[in-house]
């Protein structure tokens, strides 16, 4: 039997929290972590890495293992 076609979205809408939990990298040493919880400063954050990406970036996608550990890194 043939699989359904799924249809485009017509809208996509994303609604921030208002948290976020950055992770840099540093040379011998372990990692930097920022968390945030203020809606503005996502928001922010986010402009800049569009812009700064000419809003072309990566997004990976994740399974339920990992879903589960991101929302660890963002239960602060």
């Amino acid at each position: 039997m043939p699989r359904k076609k799924k249809e485009p979205l017509k809208e996509f809408k994303l609604k921030f929290t208002g948290k976020m939990t950055i992770l840099i990298e540093l040379e011998g040493y372990g990692p930097l972590q920022y968390r945030i919880d203020d809606m503005d400063t996502v928001m922010d954050v986010t402009r800049i890495i569009l812009d700064k990406t000419d809003n072309t970036t990566t997004v990976d996608s994740y399974n339920k293992r990992d879903e589960h550990t991101f929302k660890k890194l963002l239960d602060f």
